[in-house]
């Protein structure tokens, strides 16, 4: 970094504490007056010029070829106010002295919203907006440079006695070119009470500042939240956000520097005071900005030597700097390219600490690395073994420093994996030097479901994050899902065995009132349920059967075979505890029969035996992965039953017991989720249930009844297992008890009644809770 010191040209302060050549020649205020100057002028010309009054709201414009061999004023004041005035310079004359908005010589008027805009023409010394040579504010002046040259330096706003806040100066194209000169977002000058806060400078395009620019300037008191903003253009020499001079002790506080585009020669400082303290400034390079020098440059968020530097920020997303340097302060890294001698430290100072830098990208090299406390590496997403995130080629001490990492958990790194956090290519010192995860992003996970621990340590010359060889991995427990869809596979194949066990009431009834032989029946069902399986499944889905049904009397009992097709929707919701959720969809056909006995005495056994298969698909999020898969796989199921009905008048009991199994064949799925794709085995599910129960039936017409029932459901196991290789997932199970309610109304078909119908409705609780709904129809031939 240079000396700092900064020049104001003998011919600036003269014009700030000297009476102008031009003549007073009115005593009161003026205001409202509209100059145009068209032809050249031989001495200084004005829009509006007060002796003792104030210059309110005059215009100046200079236009075509117009020379001034003078001074431009837009409004002029010895010693009121001098504000709201506009100077505009269109064409490409040359004003031979200075360009002014509003000026105020001496005493305490203030200066305020003067504007000037330059769109073409040469200065040959300084433009300011709002300048006093009192103790009078300059307060919201703005100039626009667009076009033209200025010789010496443009300023927003000048005080030499009192405070210059929020002027600004937008540098579009143009160029101000001499080494000596430079541009001033605001200025004061002698007081030490003073401040220089809230100005602006923006920087853009081509516009040009051959010497050093400022948000702020202050020379005896304090430089405040002044901002610099450039996105192109050149500066070719210092960008300071804020900067108190040499001889002062003031202070600069919360100065802002921020580049995306353009080039900057030397130094880029957030806030600077040589003897003062300087907190909480803060410089961001990103995007397409580039700063360099002829040796070296350095990138400051706060620069102080005498003074305390602290909770200064440099945050590099972007573009490319010789150096980033911070003293006692944060250095943020985001991107960008970074030259061969670039220096990254912290804290310059032989009594460093405290000292942050946070990295958030890879690839970057620099020449030495130092005086950080703190190192936080955040690794980026797409990052792979083998990778370096920052190359140090020459000096690279951390010593006595706390490094930590953070990963993502989507990263792709194996067993005996490594990626290379700092590289020191000509030694790494780390004395006393802390290694360690942050905690929560010290995992990966692989496209298995597998999550590793990572761990970070020194490897000679090298600080390294690795995937140990050894490792042993855990199975993320959302990988329940999976096998939870298989859960509610089963659920579904025990609703089609219900429908299929009760249609023999509608079947038995169409063959006795048709013809004889094989008579046809239909029957569809719907259910809406909620399974308890450590966690819980909802299912909802349709069942449909399409049979036959023939009787064989004898003289103390009738058989009734029935075959039929069936074929069942359904769709599932899956919910973990932690919130996880999968859905999927699933269907079923193939065919069955079921043969009854019913015996005069009342005595009445049964069994069914179905076949088919089951296909179905999910999707959802396995801790926040998403993954699906398509599975498919044979299934058959049995039941036996055993019940007694007991008959008084019209009133009928039937006692019942029964015995279900269900079988589902094992599958293989391929798995596609975010990380990649892995293969699964499920293995086959055996269910067990049982059930008992009491039907009450009151025949209310010669083909009317209504009936009531309650009955009790256990089941036994159902347990649905996956695994991925020698790793299980949790596995749902339906085991335990269910309760029942159902009510119903039957229409008989007979020889005189061609159509028959069953309504049935049944609730549950306990395991398996919700409804269960099934309409029968028959018809006699």
């Amino acid at each position: 970094m240079k000396n700092g010191k900064v020049f104001l040209r003998l011919s600036v302060i003269a014009l700030l504490l000297a009476c102008t050549s031009g003549t007073i020649v009115q005593a009161e205020d003026v205001s409202g007056k509209v100059n145009e100057v068209s032809e050249s002028a031989e001495d200084t010309v004005y829009g509006g010029n007060a002796a003792d009054g104030s210059a309110l709201n005059n215009q100046l414009s200079i236009t075509k070829e117009a020379s001034v061999n003078g001074s431009a004023y837009s409004g002029y004041s010895s010693n009121r106010e001098a504000s709201g005035n506009t100077l505009k310079i269109t064409r490409t004359g040359t004003i031979y002295e200075s360009a002014e908005g509003g000026y105020v010589n001496y005493g305490s008027g203030a200066v305020s919203g003067n504007k000037v805009f330059m769109e073409s023409g040469e200065v040959l010394q300084s433009i300011n907006s709002g300048s006093t040579g009192g103790s009078g504010d300059a307060t919201g002046n703005s100039i626009e440079l667009s076009g033209g040259t200025v010789t010496i330096s443009v300023y927003g706003g000048v005080s030499a006695g009192d405070n210059a806040k929020g002027n600004s100066v937008t540098i579009g194209g143009g160029s101000i070119d001499a080494k000596a000169g430079n541009v001033y977002g605001g200025v004061t000058l002698t007081s030490e009470s003073v401040e220089s806060s809230g100005n602006y400078l923006y920087i853009k395009e081509s516009g040009t500042v051959d010497a050093n620019a400022y948000g702020g300037y202050s020379g005896f008191g304090s430089a405040l939240k002044n901002i610099v903003t450039m996105t192109g253009g050149t500066v070719g020499d210092c960008l300071y956000g804020g900067r108190v001079s040499e001889k002062s002790n003031g202070e600069a506080f919360y100065n802002e520097v921020t580049i995306s585009g353009g080039t900057v020669s030397n130094d880029v400082i957030g806030g600077y005071s040589q003897n003062g303290d300087v907190i909480g400034n803060k410089v961001t390079v990103e995007g397409t900005a580039t700063v360099k020098g002829t040796d070296y440059s350095d990138v400051y968020g706060g620069y102080s030597i005498d003074g305390k530097a602290s909770g200064n920020q440099v945050q590099m997303t972007g573009g490319s700097a010789d150096s980033g340097t911070a003293s006692n302060n944060t250095v943020n890294i985001y991107g960008g390219t970074f030259k061969s001698d670039t220096r990254l430290y912290g804290g310059f100072s032989d009594d460093s600490s405290g000292n942050t830098l946070n990295f958030y990208t890879k690839g970057i090299t620099v020449d030495k690395l130092g005086y950080f406390q703190n190192l936080s590496f955040y690794v980026p997403e797409d990052t792979t073994a083998g990778e370096t995130i920052l190359t140090v080629t020459s000096t690279a001490d951390v010593s006595g420093a706390s490094i930590r990492a953070s990963v993502y958990d989507s990263m792709k790194m194996s067993p005996g994996d490594t990626i290379t956090l700092i590289d020191g290519r000509s030694g790494l010192t780390a004395e006393d030097t802390d290694y360690g995860m942050m905690s929560g992003s010290s995992t990966v996970t692989d496209a298995a479901f597998l999550r590793r621990e990572v761990n970070i340590r020194k490897d000679g010359d090298k600080v390294i994050l690795e995937v140990p060889e050894d490792s042993v991995p855990s199975l993320l427990s959302d990988t329940k899902l999976l096998a939870e869809a298989r859960e509610a596979s089963i659920e579904t194949l025990w609703n089609a065995s219900d429908m299929a066990a009760e249609n023999y009431k509608e079947a038995v009834d169409a063959y006795a009132a048709g013809s004889g032989g094989f008579m046809p029946y239909a029957s569809i069902g719907g259910f809406d349920l909620r399974h308890e399986t450590g966690s819980y499944i909802d299912t909802a889905g349709l069942n449909a059967n399409i049979g036959f049904a023939r009787q064989y009397e004898r003289e103390d009992y009738v058989d009734t075979l029935m075959p039929f097709f069936e074929y069942g929707r359904s769709n599932y919701t899956s919910h973990l505890d932690d919130g996880a959720r999968a859905d999927g969809d699933q269907h079923y056909t193939r065919a069955g029969v079921l043969y009854r006995r019913d015996r005069k005495d009342g005595l009445h056994y049964e069994a069914l035996v179905r076949a088919g298969h089951l296909s179905g698909d999910f999707k959802g999020k396995i801790d926040g992965y998403d993954a699906s898969y398509d599975s498919g796989a044979p299934y058959i199921a049995a039941m036996a039953g055993l019940g007694k009905v007991v008959t008084r008048d019209t009133n009928a009991l039937d006692y019942y017991g029964k015995f279900f199994w269900t079988h589902l064949g094992s599958d293989n799925v391929r798995i596609d989720n975010t990380l990649g794709s892995s293969r699964y085995d499920f293995d086959s599910i055996d269910s067990y249930r049982t059930r008992l129960g009491v039907r009450w039936t009151k025949d209310i017409s010669d083909i009317g009844s209504c009936y009531a029932g309650i009955g009790w459901d256990y089941e036994f196991d159902s347990k649905a297992r996956a695994s991925y290789r020698s790793f299980n997932t949790p596995s749902p199970s339906a085991e335990g008890s269910s309760g029942f309610l159902e009510l119903g109304w039957k229409s008989r078909l007979t020889k005189e009644n061609p159509w028959g119908a069953d309504v049935n409705v049944t609730g549950w609780a306990g395991k398996q809770r919700g409804v269960t709904y099934t309409l029968s129809v028959s018809r006699a031939f």
